[in-house]
């Protein structure tokens, strides 16, 4: 048994957070077009302002404390508000993303999916990353022990992505360099392509990596 203590993203928070801070600044801003009074009380920079001191001030209870507790068979895990018990042979596929934290995604064979973040700007993800690599190799080990298929691949795992990232990067740029020697200004829908191909490339570096690590390619 191994045991595990990290922190994590309670992303439910963060989201009714967020959402409160933006409808508190609508309507501020709401208030303010019918009063004038109001906007020399508030202003501009208050409508912003007020939000933003807001979720400052309840940021701290996005941030969580959990543990976990590895076994042979299964894996149980003690969070604030719930407890999980993950048997490994239920598991259909368990994958760990790594952008701007850790994410731990596992589906199970009852179609239920269970995940957990630690988003590193909330979060430490150091404790929460080694947690899920070590029940991502013990998820893997026992299923090759019993003769359970693995996950399938990923997207970015699959032998067509890296050819494909090629190609629409070298469109993107090709397009921006095309539009500059025209002397036209660049129009803002094409830096969407390079918004999407960012965290893409940055996926696909990061998981190659890991499985050459573990010697997976």
């Amino acid at each position: 048994m191994k045991e595990f203590s990290f922190e994590y993203t309670d992303v439910k928070f963060a989201l009714k957070l967020l959402g409160l801070c933006v409808l508190i600044a609508a309507v501020l801003a709401l208030a303010m077009s019918f009063s004038e009074a109001l906007v020399g009380v508030i202003g501009a920079f208050g409508v912003l302002a007020i939000p933003v001191v807001i979720f400052l001030l309840f940021k701290g209870g996005i941030n969580k404390t959990g543990s976990a507790f590895i076994y042979d068979r299964s894996t149980e895990l003690k969070l604030i508000d719930s407890s999980e018990s993950i048997v490994y042979a239920d598991i259909k596929s368990i994958k760990v993303k790594r952008y701007n934290g850790t994410l731990l995604s596992v589906k199970l064979r009852s179609g239920r999916r269970f995940r957990l973040h630690a988003n590193s700007n909330f979060s430490n993800s150091f404790q929460f990353d080694a947690f899920c690599e070590v029940l991502e190799t013990t998820v893997t080990d026992y299923k090759a022990a019993n003769d359970i298929p693995p996950r399938p691949k990923s997207l970015v795992e699959k032998g067509w992505v890296l050819p494909l990232l090629i190609v629409m990067s070298m469109a993107s740029v090709a397009a921006v360099v095309f539009v500059m020697t025209k002397g036209e200004q660049i129009p803002p829908s094409y830096f969407l392509a390079f918004v999407v191909l960012v965290p893409l490339w940055m996926g696909y570096v990061v998981l190659m990596k890991k499985a050459k690590e573990k010697d997976l390619i």
